[in-house]
């Protein structure tokens, strides 16, 4: 394994550790500053090619099955695994909480990049259209400016 892909199994347990940023991100970045909003819409453009990456590695479970099943079973996460297809992010040496808390695995769930990506793509539409906004209302305020 590359030196890359340790990089991408990193960054994407933070980002997993810390989904918590992804919802006050969304308190925090829609403001009326266009160059505030760019920039937040830049580290959201980062973290949807961070999980491009990660999505290029997933891989389909084909032994150990079981232990996959068990473990769902036992930390309330069958869900997950079903709806995947089986389908996971290992994430080797790195580790994430269970989604009950009391355990610890080192894989993501295909459908838990899903919805971290679908989160993404809606923050950054909400700032686009902030920032086409903020720019529409700067232009026609210039353009008033300028005929007074």
């Amino acid at each position: 394994m590359s030196l890359m892909e340790f990089e991408v199994q990193r960054e994407i347990a933070k980002y997993y550790k810390n989904i918590k940023d992804c919802k006050e991100l969304s308190k925090e970045a829609i403001c009326y500053s266009i160059v505030k909003n760019e920039r937040h819409l830049d580290i959201i453009d980062k973290k949807l090619h961070l999980i491009e990456k990660a999505w290029m590695e997933m891989e389909y479970i084909k032994y150990n099955q079981d232990y996959y099943r068990n473990f769902a079973n036992n930390f309330e996460e069958s869900h997950l695994l079903q709806e995947s297809g089986y389908v996971i992010f290992d994430l080797d040496e790195y580790e994430v909480n269970t989604l009950n808390g009391e355990g610890m695995r080192n894989w993501i769930y295909e459908c838990e990049l899903c919805n971290f990506k679908e989160k993404l793509l809606e923050e950054k539409k909400r700032l686009t259209d902030n920032i086409v906004e903020s720019q529409v209302s700067s232009g026609l305020a210039i353009a008033i400016l300028a005929s007074s």
